[in-house]
């Protein structure tokens, strides 16, 4: 009996490891902000910024299993939810092309907001909030699992070690990103991460604006329905 829970765990913890790592490689606003912080230099405040966010992934995580928020499944409530991220990225966007091109000082003010370890948290736990499609990935990653047949059902203690796996593999990802590009912009001359930020910030913009469109365009589906 405790060989078979022991062998679950372990399959389990390596499939959720496995799929976390890969759910965090799409880019999306979490993964350009933590680009942005690492050009510019500010490695910790990347990784507080990847705290943050897997914080907030697991969190969602919680609440799919255990029906925390059963609220924020409701269709409405994620469109709205897609228009606020929107409306957030196109702020960081923008912010992000003015202290690329303009003044010294808006540079420097920039970059000191980029700095900040507790405004870094604080925005990847936000950003990744507003994403509350990520309980659905939960739930599916689930029962991925249970339909390989390494388990019939998720108790309490399949959870936990699901979760803890699955957060390890989204946060191993961002971190690999976050070293990565840190190290790299050893190779970067000034002028090149300028306008690398610049183009970061064209991302993000059009990323607001494709939440803005599902986001408007599931509540006019939402009204049609009713």
């Amino acid at each position: 009996m405790i060989q078979a829970v022991i062998i679950n765990s372990v399959s389990i913890a390596f499939l959720s490891y496995v799929m976390g790592f890969i759910a965090a490689i799409p880019v999306g606003a979490s993964q350009i902000e933590i680009a942005k912080r690492s050009l510019n230099g500010f490695l910790f405040s990347s990784i507080m910024l990847v705290a943050g966010s897997v914080l907030s992934d697991t969190m969602y995580g919680i609440v799919a299993f255990f029906g925390v928020a059963p609220f924020l499944k409701n269709e409405t409530v994620i469109a709205y939810f897609r228009l606020i991220n929107s409306f957030i990225l196109i702020a960081l966007g923008i912010y992000a092309i003015i202290g690329a091109k303009h003044t010294a000082k808006s540079k420097a003010q920039t970059r000191a907001v980029l700095n900040n370890k507790k405004v870094s948290f604080v925005m990847g736990f936000s950003l990744a909030f507003t994403n509350p499609m990520m309980m659905l990935w939960w739930l599916i990653g689930a029962q991925f699992i249970i339909g390989l047949g390494i388990i019939t059902e998720m108790n309490i203690f399949y959870i936990i070690v699901f979760l803890i796996s699955g957060a390890a593999g989204i946060g191993s990802y961002l971190l690999l990103l976050s070293v990565g590009i840190y190290k790299t912009k050893r190779f970067l001359s000034d002028e090149t991460v300028h306008k690398i930020m610049i183009w970061l910030g064209v991302a993000l913009i059009l990323l607001a604006v494709y939440f803005f469109y599902i986001g408007f365009t599931g509540l006019i589906n939402i009204q049609a329905k009713q």
